[in-house]
């Protein structure tokens, strides 16, 4: 008891987010969406610069510049969206599934499919 008391008493040391004022507020918010954002275009320029090796590689061209933009972006989106209902998909066809083997093997499927 007197262990969640001391962390009680930390945690209102430090303040909630409540008792902050606008502008500490304001800095809080901006600073974890350009966080948010930095990291979602990391991944899209992996996304983007790995297609652009791969189409090198491929002889795959492409018209400009925004077209491959498009391209990576609607890949991105799509790719996302099947992910969740593939995963979904594969969990509860296994949910009842007792051999190890058959349901890595239908979870491999499926993630095969969703390929």
């Amino acid at each position: 008891m007197k262990e969640i008391r001391s962390f009680l008493v930390k945690k209102q040391e430090h303040g909630s987010f409540n008792n902050r004022n606008r502008k500490e507020k304001a800095i809080t918010i901006i600073g974890i969406t350009i966080l948010i954002v930095f990291v979602i275009g990391v991944i899209f320029g992996i996304f983007f610069f790995g297609f652009v090796g791969l189409f090198e590689i491929l002889g795959i061209e492409y018209h400009s510049i925004w077209s491959l933009v498009l391209f990576v972006g609607s890949f991105f989106v799509l790719r996302f969206f099947i992910d969740l209902f593939a995963d979904a998909i594969a969990t509860v066809s296994v949910t009842y599934i007792t051999d190890n083997k058959t349901a890595f093997f239908i979870q491999l499927f499926i993630g095969f499919l969703s390929n």
